[in-house]
């Protein structure tokens, strides 16, 4: 292939692959439905990232707070502080 011919070819390939439109997936509402354009998809993944993120704490467990209970009478007394450590079977 020529000089000339080798330029014509990539600028060819290059402006057949920019000419391509990208396809994007549609993804499920929260109802079920599918969402394609895009105004709608970004509205659905924050809603879907905003219930994730922004959930309530997990009350502490009743071991915690009986630890934090005798931690606070006398925090230097360890002897009060029980540590149990639960293994798994073997």
């Amino acid at each position: 292939m020529a000089t000339g011919q080798l330029k014509d070819a990539l600028a060819n390939f290059h402006q057949l692959r920019s000419a391509t439109t990208s396809v994007s997936s549609p993804i499920l509402a929260s109802d079920g439905s599918l969402l394609s354009d895009r105004e709608n998809k970004l509205k659905r993944w924050e809603e879907h990232f905003s219930q994730l993120l922004n959930r309530h704490p997990a009350p502490p467990s009743e071991e915690l707070q009986q630890g934090a209970a005798v931690a606070a009478e006398d925090p230097w007394d360890k002897t009060k502080i029980q540590t149990t450590v639960d293994l798994p079977p073997v």
